[in-house]
């Protein structure tokens, strides 16, 4: 059996692939066995999962954390509406019908004909999809949030908010002051996808400042050969 699974591996290596464990990969190999190992022996995390679409993200992690508490914001009324269904029958799920941001208030919410693309920003030349509706939507913070419904800590703040990324963070200000924020997972946009977009150099900095430091990057995408977009995984050592 040894000797298949070596002849396997050699195989992939030739083809350009690379075989391993999951639980034992190195870092970078799976973002899930990243964060898994950065949080620790915690049983019960508290995820937020900002920009929730249909329920892509909180399927994926209930599926590796099932005893997590996910706390999702999706600020479109008819995708929120297919988030429920697809996620309503969790236990411990929270589902939120608004966004968060760098403060509260309401502003117009371009929603695209392709959903997963919808923005707060006006698409710029690289975007696809067209705008079908602009509903005003509800923004609060994540601090905001945290107060009102006595969360002391968020273990794992997952953003996709496409091109509002900087603005959920900036929200999150007195959490991350008081060490209250253990991993943040953002997605990071190379390519000119929305008007006004901080650049991936900005939202870098901004959580270097803060005491996090980069763990991996996954999921890179590519178009024409140059890079596009890919989520970022950043851990601060000292959150408690």
């Amino acid at each position: 059996m040894l000797k298949l699974k070596e002849h396997l591996r050699a195989l992939a290596r030739r083809a350009g692939y690379e075989i391993a464990r999951v639980q034992t990969a190195p870092v970078g190999f799976h973002k899930f066995n990243d964060i898994r190992r950065k949080l620790g022996t915690n049983p019960k995390p508290v995820i937020f999962d900002v920009g929730a679409n249909t329920g892509q993200t909180i399927i994926a992690f209930k599926a590796q954390f099932p005893d997590a508490a996910v706390h999702c914001f999706e600020p479109s009324p008819s995708v929120f509406q297919e988030l429920k269904k697809a996620a309503g029958h969790y236990p411990d799920a929270h589902l939120n019908n608004f966004a968060l941001g760098r403060a509260s208030g309401r502003q117009a919410f371009m929603e695209n004909s392709s959903s997963e693309m919808s923005s707060f920003l006006n698409p710029d030349k690289e975007c696809w999809g067209e705008i079908v509706n602009r509903p005003v939507v509800e923004i609060r913070s994540v601090d905001d949030y945290c107060a009102a419904h006595g969360i002391g800590r968020v273990d794992l703040l997952k953003v996709d908010t496409q091109g509002f990324d900087l603005e959920v963070l900036a929200g999150a200000t007195e959490m991350f002051k008081q060490g209250r924020v253990k991993l943040v997972l953002v997605e990071l946009t190379f390519c000119d996808l929305y008007q006004g977009a901080p650049a991936v150099d900005e939202i870098m900095r901004f959580l270097r400042e803060r005491g996090f430091k980069l763990v991996s990057l996954y999921n890179m995408h590519y178009r024409h050969d140059v890079a596009d977009w890919c989520d970022g995984l950043f851990v601060v050592e000292q959150a408690g």
